[in-house]
């Protein structure tokens, strides 16, 4: 009898691991139309305008495959990346979207640059059936890779790997909390970015000692300055330089 309370409990938990655990659902999608995106603006290093070479679609897809899906796709959204921590974030941060909407989460991959910014490189949004999504605007990535790798720093590829990761972790905290409205709030992205910085940041630079770029770099210092503090001015003032003009914006 013991042994079959045993085996009950044992199975318990794993129905309760396995549905916390419910597979992000990933579409690779051109230009894909949600309604009630979150805006998030994530300042790529070293800034740079526009390219004078526009991708193609089919050199933004390639881009993606042999850059982004293995850490994206294969990695970070199936809890299988070399950071348990990180790991351990996403899967709270996914169950707790998918316990309130009943939906797993689904990202969508666009060609297109986001309406906002060529600088802006995810956003959150929830689709025509109550399912969350996070929209990848691949066209940006690619300028933020570029970038890196022209930058003349050793470790360039590990560091845009770090800041997708970062990118899409911060999506996840407006994901989990249900925020659907379509316009920048600076209120929302202070408390998004406390959360990336407590659960993805500071795990990366203090556990991992993995290198964060400029705006990851620039949140982990102001998050360190203020103890933790969202009042603080050291946070206020970056929050103010990030997103101060963009506060309110709408593409209504």
């Amino acid at each position: 009898m013991k042994n079959n309370k045993s085996r009950g409990r044992h199975e318990l938990k794993q129905e309760r691991q396995f549905r916390n655990m419910a597979i992000v659902t990933l579409i690779i999608t051109c230009a894909i139309c949600v309604t009630g995106w979150i805006i998030s603006k994530n300042y790529r290093s070293p800034d740079h305008e526009q390219p004078a070479h526009m991708k193609t679609d089919a050199e933004i897809m390639a881009f993606w495959t042999n850059e982004m899906e293995e850490i994206i796709g294969k990695e970070l959204v199936l809890g299988k990346l070399p950071y348990p921590i990180l790991n351990d974030s996403f899967n709270s941060l996914n169950a707790a979207t998918v316990d309130r909407t009943g939906h797993t989460i689904a990202v969508t991959m666009s060609t297109k640059y986001h309406w906002a910014s060529t600088n802006v490189q995810a956003a959150t949004g929830i689709t025509s059936n109550g399912a969350v999504s996070i929209e990848l605007y691949i066209p940006a990535f690619a300028d933020s890779f570029d970038s890196y790798r022209s930058s003349g720093q050793p470790d360039w590829r590990n560091l845009f790997q770090a800041h997708a990761i970062a990118i899409f972790m911060h999506e996840m905290e407006h994901a989990s909390c249900g925020i659907t409205t379509n316009h920048i709030s600076i209120g929302e992205e202070s408390r998004a970015w406390a959360e990336t910085c407590r659960h993805t940041l500071v795990p990366m630079a203090d556990i991992y000692r993995l290198g964060l770029t400029t705006t990851e770099g620039e949140f982990y210092v102001a998050w360190k300055e203020s103890f933790g503090d969202t009042n603080n001015i050291h946070w206020i003032a970056l929050l103010d330089k990030l997103y101060g003009s963009l506060d309110g914006r709408s593409n209504h």
